[in-house]
């Protein structure tokens, strides 16, 4: 941790957040569905339809045909089939495509049973989460499609809660996973027993953003349902995010096939779209048949790229691209997960407070725009620039060779409204493509200005090398204190990369915890430590530094004036023994009592009030300004000290009795008094005075004090007697004393004068709004003192007329 880092918290100028688990909860609830073509989960309410649907049919005789083949019937009978086929693969893919865990029970490997219940976190998808497309608080209860959970529910582990949400859909439409390896998973289907063969499994990653699965299917399955594909099937199921997925399917071979294929695309792109506005995390399902011939060679080549030596990565990439192709769409679901407490509130309040805020996602841009309107980035008089490669918007980028253009255009946009009006909000929202061809070398420069005239942005569709480099390249371009914030291992190179790094402890490991400068529990926890933390950091370290600069400049000072008067012999005028133990004993604690206690203003006129984070930036307690003006203070008050002692003890002398004043009894005299200034500067400098403050500096005049009498009455230390019984014959004088209450008021009179017309004529804003709480917090207390004194009279009198009644009544009984 760099040594100025809770410094840094104070001048943090713009925000990189993640979202999923750091905005949100990361607690995932499958929502919504899309199966097929024309079925939506809306059409049934009624809890169980889903699974109801393929229970009914289960005994049914005939075999499912190929899509292709189903697309040119019109019969219902035949539509219904292909319904109820997609349903069954939709269900089976939720079932069968992850690496989630039953929590209960975990099937032995027949290789390593005993190690694998022991790796179960280290064998699931550290990033899975990212393969779905991110999420809102918006949805339905009422329209979920899952049946009343049963009393014995089956759990589940994985470091993706998004696959924990879509395996419980699939346990809760009763297609149960009791048990998984990296070799098979088994599957209770109506309370029949299979065991599925996986083939091969091809992992998420950032890049991808998508996962397959090639499974096999048993006898006993294909015994239950015989409509649907044969045993020893080979099935290729995948799932991941639509803009991945739509590049890979099947786009027909005849044109009936052409335009089938397409309109299936359109349709299940507009169901996708309505999700995503509703801010749900969307998810594609597709599956592809492979016959034996395919599966053998490809599972061939697969394995051969896993134990490969050299390119290892690049191989599997190339084997997995060969496969996942000309795939036939499933279906898409729909996962909420809702915001953590109190973000919209955060965010406003660092919108508010002049931060600048970029939300890095690997959402869908509509998904993305959802939750930005709904934490408070965006608002109804928010200006919304585009760059997506993905629609044909005015503003979106299309290609790499318009990018130019493009951000041209957007930039006139810009520029047209701020001439309009000087005050709009300007958002700016870029896909990860659009800001590959945007970081170009010849597009930056144009790319950097749209930026910096934006107050909040969205990157969507962002990959951790994506996130790296936005915060790389605002930091080297901009000099600009960044603060990223996320909480999963695709956000420790974001993380790693900017001034400051906060990882959220959250449900992904703790790969973002250990690569961050700060821990937090909560996103709006990031507002006390930047607003209160961030900000009593940065005023303790200006002031601890400064204050120690001064006090050893006080003291240079006095040699340096001191070297006049000897002729620059090299004599010093400060005995060695108290040189040494200046800095380590006798002005130690003030400064330590500074750095960790002082406030200067109350925590609550913090966390109420975001202007005053822009205030401490500009009108900063640290800079050349402030640095000359403790100089020049230490020249003065060094100047005081030295030629008051000078002259008093020249002409006049401290001795009474004649003797005559010595070097040594000079040294003692101006030590003392820049040893009282120095205390005294420092309880006038601080803000924040309490029992720890008076006794730090009490203890420090008496340690000073008590030196000086016990060094006075060693008569050598260190072969010398210069100071034998000088403090002695100083201490009894009442010139001593008198002189050292004239010499701290000439000194600090002009530096209390100065704080005190600065404050109550010339005040900050901050200095105005405390003056104004203070004066409140007072009258409250008044009137709690008031209202308690009065209650204690009244109870006093209530007490006395009691007795007198009673006194009373004892005299008529007589």
């Amino acid at each position: 941790m760099a040594t100025d880092l809770n410094a840094d918290l104070a001048m943090v100028e713009i925000i990189f957040s993640d979202k999923t688990g750091t905005l949100t909860n990361n607690e995932m609830f499958f929502k919504k569905a899309c199966v097929g073509t024309n079925w939506v989960h809306d059409e049934y309410k009624s809890p169980g339809k889903l699974y109801e649907k393929i229970k009914a049919s289960q005994h049914s005789k005939s075999h499912s045909a190929s899509k292709q083949e189903r697309s040119a019937k019109s019969n219902p009978t035949e539509l219904d089939q292909e319904l109820l086929t997609d349903t069954m693969t939709f269900l089976l893919t939720l079932a069968l495509c992850h690496q989630a865990k039953p929590k209960s029970k975990i099937m032995p490997d027949d290789e390593n049973s005993e190690s694998q219940s022991e790796s179960d976190e280290e064998d699931t998808d550290p990033e899975l989460h990212e393969d779905f497309q991110d999420a809102s608080q918006i949805g339905n209860d009422t329209n979920a499609i899952i049946p009343p959970e049963p009393t014995d529910v089956q759990e589940y582990q994985a470091e993706s809660p998004d696959e924990i949400a879509l395996v419980a859909a699939a346990r809760d439409n009763q297609f149960v996973v009791t048990a998984a390896t990296d070799h098979h998973i088994e599957l209770d289907v109506f309370g029949v027993h299979h065991r599925f063969l996986i083939e091969a499994t091809i992992e998420f990653t950032p890049d991808r953003k998508r996962m397959s699965q090639v499974v096999r299917i048993p006898h006993s399955f294909s015994k239950q349902f015989p409509w649907y594909y044969p045993e020893n099937t080979c099935l290729l199921l995948a799932k991941g995010a639509d803009s991945y997925m739509f590049k890979r399917m099947n786009v027909g071979k005849t044109s009936q096939e052409i335009e089938y294929l397409q309109s299936v695309k359109s349709q299940m792109n507009q169901r996708v779209d309505e999700f995503a506005v509703e801010g749900l995390r969307t998810l594609i399902l597709c599956y592809k048949i492979l016959n034996d011939d395919q599966a053998s060679e490809w599972l061939k080549e697969w394995r051969k790229a896993k134990v490969a030596t050299q390119n290892k990565e690049l191989k599997e990439e190339q084997a997995a691209n060969k496969l996942e192709c000309d795939l036939e769409l499933i279906g898409s679901t729909a996962i909420e997960d809702k915001l953590q407490e109190f973000v919209p509130e955060t965010i406003s309040f660092f919108m508010k407070a002049g931060l600048k805020m970029w939300m890095l996602t690997g959402d869908k841009r509509q998904t993305a725009k959802n939750i930005a309107k709904t934490t408070g980035l965006f608002n109804d008089h928010t200006i919304v620039m585009e760059l997506d490669t993905t629609t044909d918007d005015k503003s979106a980028l299309a290609t790499r060779e318009n990018t130019p253009l493009k951000l041209q255009t957007i930039m006139d946009h810009i520029n047209n409204h701020i001439d309009l009006n000087n005050k709009c909000e300007i958002a700016l929202v870029v896909d990860g493509d659009a800001l590959n061809y945007a970081m170009d070398k010849s597009n930056i420069p144009m790319f950097l200005s749209i930026v910096s005239k934006c107050k909040t942005a969205i990157c969507c569709r962002a990959t951790p090398l994506n996130k790296a480099s936005l915060v790389e390249l605002m930091k080297k371009k901009f000099q600009m204190v960044g603060l990223a914030i996320g909480d999963g291992a695709n956000d420790v190179t974001m993380i790693q990369k900017a001034k400051v790094g906060v990882g959220i402890s959250g449900k992904e490991g703790s790969q973002a915890k250990q690569a961050s400068d700060y821990c937090l529990q909560r996103f709006y926890h990031l507002k006390r430590l930047l607003f209160v933390h961030g900000h009593y950091s940065f005023v303790r370290t200006a002031l601890f530094v400064q204050y120690s600069f001064y006090k050893n400049l006080l003291l240079t000072f006095l040699q340096v004036f001191f070297a006049f008067y000897c002729l620059y012999s090299g004599q010093t005028i400060v005995d060695s023994w108290m040189l040494t133990l200046y800095n380590m004993i006798f002005t130690l604690l003030p400064p330590f009592v500074m750095g960790l206690f002082d406030k200067d203003m109350e925590e609550r006129l913090l966390m109420d009030n975001p202007e005053f984070y822009k205030q401490v930036q500009r009108e900063s307690v640290f800079n050349v300004w402030t640095f000359v003006i403790w100089l020049s203070q230490a020249f003065y008050h060094s100047t005081v000290i030295f030629f008051f002692s000078f002259y008093v003890c020249y002409y006049n002398g401290i001795l009474n009795d004649m003797r005559t004043d010595g070097i040594w009894m000079f040294a003692i005299v101006m030590s003392s008094m820049g040893f009282l200034v120095v205390n005294a500067k420092a309880m006038l400098e601080m803000s924040y005075h309490t029992w720890i403050t008076y006794f730090c500096v009490g203890l420090s005049i008496f340690v000073y004090y008590a030196f000086l009498f016990c060094y006075s009455g060693v008569k050598t230390v260190s072969g010398a007697a210069n100071m034998y019984f000088v403090a002695y014959h100083v201490f009894g004088t009442g010139n001593f004393w008198l002189l050292h209450l004239l010499c701290i008021t000439t000194c600090l009179a002009p530096d209390f004068t100065f704080k005190i017309v600065k404050k109550y004529f010339f005040p900050y804003p901050w200095e105005t709004k405390r003056r104004e709480f203070l004066n409140k917090k007072m009258l409250a207390s008044y009137l709690v003192k008031g209202r308690r004194s009065k209650s204690k009279r009244n109870i006093r009198a209530s007490n006395a007329e009691l007795k007198a009644a009673a006194t009373l009544n004892e005299l008529k009984s007589v």
